[in-house]
């Protein structure tokens, strides 16, 4: 099985797009096709609230362990636009992976989830960085862990043409596609 996480929560859904789409919903959408898409390989997780207090991530964590996926995948956009989108807009218009608790395996799936967004948006591919610790959930899940950050410019059309390849399924498609060959 493989744990797709909505990254943010209903309650805070994080940053709000040019086009005012929040990266909760979006996530939300993404998590929900790649499940579809998995079939009875995938399991949508989803935040009540997001705090790193041990009620409400220490759940989560509790939660994923007990139910041992042989991967854990945490879905996040930037949708940063403002002060904080000026100060990225150079660097991010790439997908990037973060992976804990990784072997060799684990590092090359976080590069195979970045090139599938890198691919289908026509963005840089930044791969995937490791890590011991650092993001209070992941890094106390036992299983494989990549948290995917898809960013895609911080224009209007950016978001626009990220937009379209979560409504199309298109991303959903790609990355379906890649955990399907790497539980293979």
């Amino acid at each position: 099985m493989i744990a797709i996480v909505v990254g943010h929560c209903s309650r805070w859904r994080g940053a709000q797009s040019f086009m005012g789409a929040h990266e909760y919903d979006v996530n939300l959408i993404l998590g929900r096709q790649i499940v579809d898409n998995l079939g009875g390989l995938g399991r949508l997780y989803v935040h009540e609230v997001a705090s790193t207090k041990a009620g409400t991530l220490g759940d989560m964590v509790r939660r994923l362990n007990h139910d041992e996926p042989s991967a854990v995948v945490e879905l996040h956009w930037n949708a940063a636009v403002g002060d904080e989108g000026a100060r990225v807009q150079a660097y991010w218009n790439a997908s990037h992976s973060v992976a804990w608790h990784t072997s060799k395996r684990g590092r090359e799936l976080g590069d195979d989830l970045s090139a599938a967004c890198a691919g289908v948006l026509g963005t840089v591919d930044r791969g995937t960085a490791t890590r011991a610790s650092g993001y209070p959930m992941l890094s106390k899940v036992h299983a494989t862990s990549v948290l995917l950050e898809t960013h895609n410019g911080l224009s209007g059309a950016d978001h626009d043409r990220f937009l379209a390849a979560v409504a199309d399924g298109g991303l959903a498609f790609a990355l379906s596609k890649t955990l399907r060959a790497w539980v293979a």
